[in-house]
């Protein structure tokens, strides 16, 4: 109701999600189904849209800058010394194991991290907890395809993008035969897009 949904669309969207079950197929032996009380559908093509909607408010009253793409959520905080930007961190992370408490959504610490980008090499950092895990302090991380460095240097980057488009060229030359034309599309498909993806150029 928050975001103006009613009427018919409402009355839809009630339809689709109520008395869900599910149940699990192993070598053709089923188990007996569970109602599904929380969540969305996966696979379906309403299901990234309603997530999106249940996650809406998430971000709200968060002091660090929160970045939401689908499921992956990351948090930025920037301030003159690590243990400011620890406090905020652990703080927004308290935030949102509370509101994941109240709606039934589970952040795993396991598959968080923690990146600190600096110039300098800084060792005496607080940790960073979710639920009272320690999130993994890392050097680099691949976010959403980017590869990410603790001093922002782009060489991991760039060298995973040339092995990738090495490896796609060898499969091309394999199939050289073809026309020009299926060889342009394969190239534009396979290769320049992994150039071209998040990457930023500056007008001349």
């Amino acid at each position: 109701m928050s975001i103006k949904v009613k009427g018919a669309a409402l009355e839809i969207l009630i339809s689709y999600l109520h008395d869900r079950r599910a149940r699990t197929t192993v070598e053709g032996e089923c188990s007996e189904y569970v109602s599904i009380e929380a969540g969305v559908p996966q696979g379906s093509r309403l299901g990234p849209l309603l997530f999106i909607i249940y996650i809406n408010d998430l971000i709200l009253g968060l002091e660090s800058l929160p970045l939401i793409y689908a499921d992956d959520t990351t948090l930025i905080s920037s301030e003159t010394d690590t243990h400011s930007t620890t406090r905020v961190l652990n703080r927004d992370l308290t935030r949102i194991s509370s509101w994941a408490n109240k709606w039934k959504v589970k952040f795993n610490a396991s598959k968080s991290c923690d990146l600190i980008f600096s110039e300098k090499t800084l060792n005496n950092s607080l940790p960073i907890l979710l639920d009272q895990s320690i999130i993994s302090r890392v050097g680099n991380h691949k976010h959403l395809g980017v590869n990410l460095t603790c001093n922002l240097n782009w060489d991991l980057h760039i060298n995973n993008i040339v092995k990738q488009a090495n490896i796609k060229l060898s499969v091309i030359h394999g199939v050289s035969l073809l026309d020009r034309h299926t060889l342009d599309l394969l190239y534009k498909m396979n290769i320049r897009s992994r150039i071209d993806y998040c990457l930023q150029v500056d007008p001349p």
